[in-house]
C-alpha cells in the first residue's frame, strides 16, 4: 500500500499554491471571500487527518481506505477556486459551491469521528443501550463516507426465496448496491420493503455471480482443450465461499446447491430439506456471510446488533471468520 500521508500533505501545498494565487491576482469580492474561507477550512482538515496520522501511524492505512472521500473532496475545493475566478460565476456558483460544501460536511464528521478513535489497530465495537442512537450512528457514518461500505441492520426479514432461474450478474450486482445504500432504519417509510427483499437481493447475486463464473469456467475449457492447454482449478466464487464458511459453523447440516440456483441442506442422517425450513440463526448466519462478502472493497461495515439470534458459542467464532475473510475492510 502507498503511504498516504505524503498525498495529503501534497494536497494541502497545492491548496495553499491556489489560494495565495487568488489573493495575490484577483479583487477579493464577497464570492471569492467565501471560495478561499471554504478552501482555508479544507486545509485545516487535511492537516487535521495528517496529525492523525502522526498521532497514531496505524491510521495511515486506515484514511488511505477512504482515500475516495478526500480526493472527491478535494477535486471539489479545487474545482470551487478556479470557478470562483470566472466572469461567468452567477452561472455556475450553486452547481460548484454547494457540492463543495456538502463534501466538506462529511468529511469534517469523518476526520472528527476517526479522532476520536484512539487504536486504529483493531476493528471498532461500540456500545449502546436501547435508543442511545447506535443506529442513527451507523446511518449517519454510511453517508459520510460515501457509501464506500454497508451497515447490516439490527432488523431484518429474512425470507429466502426458491428461483427457476440465475439473473444477470450485472443487474444484480447494482440492486445488491442499492440495498446496501438505503436507510434501513425506521426514518425510512420504505425500511419494511426494504428489508423484505434485501435478502433476496443478496443472495440472487451470489448466484448470478456464481453462474457467471462457472459459464466463463467452461468456455475458457473448451479453448484450452483446443489448444491442447492445462487449465488451472476455478477460483472458488463468492457463493462458494458463502457455502463453505457456513458448513464450517454448522456442524449438524450442511448446505448444499444442488441445481446451482437453490439453496438446499442435508442431515447427518441423509435426510434433506429446502431453506425455507431453516431455523433463524441459520438464517442470519447465511445472511450475514453474504452480506459481509458482497461489502464494497477497501470499505467499512457497519453492525448492528451482530449478536441477535445467534448463539453465544458461535457468534465468537462467525465474526473472526468474517473478519480474517475481509481484511480489507474496517468492522466496526
Amino acid at each position: 500500500m502507498a503511504e498516504y500521508e505524503p498525498q495529503l500533505n501534497e494536497m494541502v501545498k497545492s491548496l495553499s499554491q491556489t489560494i495565495e494565487s487568488i489573493k495575490t491576482n484577483n479583487n477579493n469580492t464577497s464570492h471569492i471571500i467565501d471560495c478561499l474561507a471554504l478552501g482555508e477550512d479544507y486545509i485545516n482538515l487535511l492537516n487535521d487527518a495528517i496529525s492523525v496520522i502522526q498521532a497514531h501511524p496505524r491510521a495511515e492505512k486506515y484514511f488511505f481506505q477512504f482515500k475516495n472521500i478526500f480526493n472527491s473532496s478535494y477535486e471539489k475545493v479545487v474545482q470551487l477556486l478556479l470557478s470562483s475566478q470566472s466572469s461567468l460565476w452567477e452561472q455556475v456558483d450553486s452547481r460548484v459551491l454547494d457540492p463543495a460544501k456538502t463534501q466538506l460536511k462529511k468529511l469534517k464528521s469523518f476526520v472528527n469521528f476517526s479522532k476520536k478513535l484512539g487504536d486504529f489497530g483493531k476493528n471498532v465495537v461500540g456500545v449502546g443501550a436501547n435508543g442511545s442512537g447506535k443506529s442513527t450512528l451507523a446511518e449517519k457514518l454510511k453517508n459520510d463516507m460515501d457509501n464506500d461500505g454497508v451497515v447490516i441492520s439490527a432488523q431484518k426479514i429474512l425470507l429466502i426465496p426458491e428461483t427457476n432461474s440465475a439473473e444477470d450478474p450485472t443487474q444484480t450486482a447494482e440492486k445488491v448496491k442499492n440495498y446496501q445504500t438505503q436507510d434501513k432504519t425506521n426514518k425510512n417509510p420504505n425500511y419494511i420493503s426494504t428489508l423484505q427483499h434485501e435478502f433476496s437481493a443478496i443472495l440472487a447475486n451470489l448466484f448470478a455471480e456464481n453462474t457467471a463464473a462457472n459459464h466463463k469456467y467452461r468456455l475458457d475449457t473448451i479453448e484450452a482443450l483446443k489448444e491442447n492447454q492445462l487449465l488451472s482449478a476455478p477460483k472458488p466464487t463468492k457463493l462458494d465461499t458463502t457455502i463453505e464458511l457456513w458448513n464450517r459453523l454448522i456442524e449438524h447440516r450442511k448446505i448444499e446447491i444442488k441445481d446451482g440456483i437453490n439453496i438446499a441442506l442435508t442431515d447427518p442422517s441423509g435426510g434433506n430439506y429446502s431453506a425455507t425450513r431453516m431455523s433463524d440463526g441459520e438464517k442470519v448466519i447465511l445472511f450475514l456471510i453474504a452480506q459481509v462478502l458482497q461489502a464494497p472493497s477497501n470499505g467499512f461495515i457497519i453492525i448492528d446488533e451482530p449478536e441477535t439470534h445467534l448463539h453465544r458459542s458461535i457468534s465468537k467464532r462467525l465474526w473472526d471468520a468474517l473478519e480474517a475473510e475481509r481484511r480489507d475492510c474496517l468492522f466496526i
